[in-house]
């Protein structure tokens, strides 16, 4: 009798513990129900370029810039700068991204 009671407290204490520990290994991250969020990194050739997402303009002090937080999408990347053509690029950000967008000249342009 007293085997049988060392056994089921026994399973009864791994069943308890294990039921826990999957509790604890199942709740979501960041306190946001999950949601995976990405970093899309820009860069370009002309250092001082500002950067557009999806129209906002972004408060980068040069390149390359990292946008992070972003939820998974699409994006709409635009980057100018004075004398240069704006560049842009559509991004489905699925993944942390890096995307380069060169500018080309006005004054290349022109000739």
């Amino acid at each position: 009798m007293f085997m049988k009671r060392i056994i089921f407290l026994s399973v009864l204490v791994l069943l308890v513990t294990g039921g826990l520990l999957f509790a604890q290994s199942s709740t979501s991250s960041g306190g946001r129900g999950g949601a995976k969020t990405f970093d899309l990194t820009i860069t370009s050739n002309v250092g001082s370029a500002q950067v557009f997402i999806n129209g906002a303009a972004q408060n980068n002090k040069g390149m390359p810039f990292t946008a992070s937080g972003l939820a998974g999408g699409s994006y709409n990347v635009v980057v100018k700068a004075p004398g240069y053509q704006d560049g842009s690029a559509s991004v489905n950000l699925t993944a942390n991204q890096t995307v380069t967008i060169n500018l080309n000249s006005m004054t290349a342009a022109l000739t």
